[in-house]
């Protein structure tokens, strides 16, 4: 939900000249889905390549269980990425969800790791939205990899 969502809410539940019932002004605060308190603490999403409701992939090799919290404007994606298929690939996730994009021009440094059977090799991630908002990985990755990562930015909703 966006803030001129919330904004429409308050309008249209707490209209001018009117005698305001306490029901009313709750369903601003707390009952209605889209509510502040509901926005402010709101649940983790978590999302998997078969859901493909806040992030879509242009390869299919590459699965993902990402859990994505978003507090106001604040976003924070955390999970994992498998490079399922059976050539190396530079895994990049287009975030089609507007509630989840990345502040219009400007790029966010996440941390993460390729965990692979020698052990970890660190790596850095950017959601970026210079065409579009996309979370994007530094790396290559080889067949059966995993990537683990984090990154927190502000979104433009």
């Amino acid at each position: 939900m966006s803030k001129a969502d919330y904004i429409s809410l308050i309008n249209t539940k707490l209209p001018d000249g009117t005698q305001l019932p306490s029901s009313q002004h709750r369903e601003t605060m707390h009952t209605d889905p889209n509510s502040i308190i509901e926005l402010v603490y709101g649940g983790v999403v978590n999302e998997t390549q078969a859901a493909q409701s806040i992030f879509t992939s242009a390869n299919p090799d590459i699965t993902y269980n990402i859990n994505v919290y978003k507090v106001g404007r604040s976003i924070t994606m955390g999970g994992v990425i498998k490079n399922a298929g059976a050539s190396i690939t530079s895994p990049s996730l287009l975030i089609s969800d507007v509630n989840y994009e990345c502040l219009n021009g400007f790029d966010f440094i996440g941390v993460g790791f390729i965990e692979d059977a020698f052990g970890y090799e660190n790596i850095s991630l950017e959601v970026s939205n210079s065409a579009s908002s996309t979370l994007l990985f530094a790396n290559s990755i080889q067949p059966g990899e995993i990537v683990k990562f984090t990154v927190t930015y502000p979104s433009n909703l």
